[in-house]
């Protein structure tokens, strides 16, 4: 690589990482500090309905 060569790149970069953006580029605007409600949230408490007797389950 000549010095010419090595100037231009040189140049190439520093131009490059001069440009970077000051501000975030992936600010998709979501807050974990307050978690939106679920979408199909009633308020009601679902029932406990055991199995009948002599019934077991297994996954």
């Amino acid at each position: 690589m000549t010095d010419v060569e090595f100037d231009y790149l040189l140049d190439a970069v520093s131009a490059a990482v001069s440009r970077a953006p000051a501000e975030p580029v992936f600010d998709d605007g979501l807050d974990f500090d307050h978690l939106p409600e679920p979408a199909n949230d009633n308020g009601a408490i679902w029932p406990h309905e055991p199995f009948p007797d002599g019934w077991t389950a297994s996954c």
